[in-house]
């Protein structure tokens, strides 16, 4: 990755040239939030009550790199990945039991979907 560059004429000088390809756009951060986690159980619903996501698991597509709730899953060498990364366990009751999916840097990233553990207690 190379700092910010200005568009000059068109086009942007580089601090090197690039072996087989470049990408270039605009800085953002992507942010993938789960709807709150309500489950329907025998006894009623949760809706008041606390809850932790006690493990995590990302389907992901030709990926390189994937932060939950601001920490990163491990990637080898920023190389495009398909499969799942795991994550366990995570800390904290709270009423909604959200995920929040987002990257630490700007690589490649492809969420399909989220399988995911849920301890409901009165922490």
């Amino acid at each position: 990755m190379q700092s910010d560059k200005t568009v000059s004429s068109g086009g942007i000088t580089l601090d090197s040239v690039p072996t087989s390809y470049v990408e270039i756009g605009l800085d953002y951060t992507p942010i993938v939030k789960t709807m709150p986690t309500e489950l329907k159980l025998a006894s009623g619903n949760i809706v008041g009550q606390k809850k932790r996501i006690t493990e995590a698991t990302a389907l992901v597509y030709l990926s390189q790199n994937l932060t939950l709730n601001g920490n990163d899953f491990a990637f080898t060498n920023a190389e495009f990945f398909t499969g799942k990364k795991r994550r366990k366990p995570m800390l904290g009751y709270d009423r909604e039991g959200q995920m929040t999916f987002s990257q630490s840097q700007p690589l490649f990233f492809t969420l399909l979907g989220i399988e995911y553990k849920v301890s409901v207690g009165q922490k």
